[in-house]
């Protein structure tokens, strides 16, 4: 992939055309459909941008894609604060329904009988408050994407695809190297994995895809994971895995599962879990 520096000091990166294809693929995806006609995801990156609003796919999506897969798991950050954003999204859809999930944290969600969208704006943490969730922090609007990705779970999590460009941004300088090693690392400060609900099955569901663990977070899942599970209600840990973990993958998350709790007071509860699931 040719490379090239961009805004803050970023790095740019052309993918190939096969990358390109899945991309368009999930960008023509309709998500609603009413008297304003179908909308596709790229309809509403075009009017993001005549509303001068910057935007970028995140997170699952451009990983998806440069593993070499359609994603289907489309997040879109917007560089703009939490009450424009609001207004947009309210504006943008003429059916479906806009569900502010964490406000504090500048996430809200919009859904419909054609599937939804996850809408985020850039953010920035410059004090997290001690004994709340990484989604309960009050962020304020980030100026950068480097910023913003300070707050994603792992730099693979971490990159942004610009529709527009058909460019690839990444903001760690790791994400993308991360995806072609298969390495699995925090995008920031260790102490905000600490913030992040559930953290050790994601960790998981990730070593499930092959991916290998850097030793910060092989000590944070051996730290994490057992009082993770422990602080599950009953039937929250197939409710979880039927959300996080799609079907091709959830045998081999139990599999990891498993074997690093085969010690743990939390092993059974695990197994019955799955059963009961």
């Amino acid at each position: 992939m040719p490379r090239q520096r961009f805004e803050e000091d970023l790095e740019a990166v052309a993918a190939g055309p096969d990358v390109q294809r899945l991309a368009a693929s999930d960008l023509a995806r309709v998500v609603s459909g009413g008297p304003k006609g179908c909308q596709r995801v790229r309809d509403v990156f075009d009017r993001l941008a005549r509303e001068g609003l910057e935007a970028w796919v995140v997170g699952g999506a451009p990983r998806d894609w440069l593993e070499g897969r359609v994603s289907g798991d489309l997040d879109i950050a917007v560089r703009t604060g939490y009450g424009r954003l609001r207004r947009f999204v309210r504006g943008a859809f003429d059916q479906g329904e806009v569900r502010e999930a964490y406000p504090d944290f500048g996430l809200l969600k919009w859904e419909s009988g054609l599937g939804g969208l996850d809408f985020n704006i850039l953010r920035a943490l410059p004090a997290p408050a001690p004994g709340l969730s990484m989604f309960a922090q009050r962020c304020r609007p980030a100026r950068f994407l480097g910023e913003d990705a300070m707050l994603r779970d792992f730099t693979i999590n971490a990159i942004y695809y610009c529709p527009a460009t058909g460019l690839f941004l990444d903001p760690t300088r790791r994400g993308i190297a991360a995806i072609a090693g298969r390495t699995l690392e925090f995008a920031g400060p260790g102490c905000l994995a600490n913030l992040n609900p559930f953290l050790s099955l994601r960790v998981v569901k990730f070593m499930a895809r092959g991916y290998r663990p850097t030793e910060e977070v092989k000590r944070f899942l051996g730290l994490h994971l057992g009082d993770d599970l422990e602080a599950m209600e009953a039937g929250q840990l197939p409710q979880w895995v039927a959300r996080q973990v799609p079907p091709w993958l959830a045998s081999g998350f139990k599999a990891i599962l498993c074997e690093h709790l085969a010690d743990s007071m939390a092993g059974p509860r695990v197994g019955a879990g799955f059963e009961a699931g």
